[in-house]
């Protein structure tokens, strides 16, 4: 049962290593932690994915299915 957004929203730091600074569930709480608007965090990761560039410090993540296939083992 999906009750929230596909993806993880992340602030990411700008150096090689891309650690994630913040993280959300949506876009919206991503935004509202770091006092920007969801529409400037949208677009900056859709304009980045559109052009594979990795410029922008957001990120967003597909969240996998099912959790941890390994817990039972």
């Amino acid at each position: 049962m999906n009750t929230g957004s596909r993806y993880y929203w992340m602030l990411v730091s700008p150096d090689k290593y891309e650690l994630p600074i913040a993280i959300a569930d949506t876009c919206g709480e991503l935004a509202q932690m770091l006092g920007k608007t969801e529409k400037s965090v949208y677009n900056a990761v859709t304009f980045a994915e559109r052009r594979g560039s990795k410029r922008s410090q957001f990120r967003r993540v597909l969240k996998e299915e099912g959790g941890d296939k390994n817990a039972d083992a």
